[in-house]
């Protein structure tokens, strides 16, 4: 079973990483992919990101929306409750699960 950082541990930023760390990226390290030319071609353009779940490291695509705080990110793993909204494009501030 995965080991989930306590409440207190859990990163309160984002870390901004290039496209080399996409296999090796921490909880809250973020890829934008406008700077990102390979990435920016193998995904969606809907999607402005590739973010690393603050509480468990999985690796989702997010939206501009997300990314500029005005709609929550969820993770997307199965195994993980977190949920968060981004606030001036660096602060993380955790939502309660409903």
């Amino acid at each position: 079973m995965k080991h989930f950082p306590e409440k207190n541990d859990r990163p309160h930023t984002l870390h901004h990483v290039g496209e080399e760390w996409l296999t090796s990226m921490q909880p809250a390290d973020v890829i934008a992919l406008e700077e990102s030319e390979t990435l920016r071609h193998s995904v969606d353009s809907i999607f402005f990101a590739v973010l690393a779940c603050p509480q468990c490291s999985t690796l989702s695509l997010i939206t501009s929306q997300q990314y500029y705080g005005i709609i929550p990110v969820l993770c997307g793993s199965r195994f993980c409750s977190c949920r968060f909204r981004i606030e001036d494009q660096s602060q993380l501030v955790y939502l309660p699960v409903n």
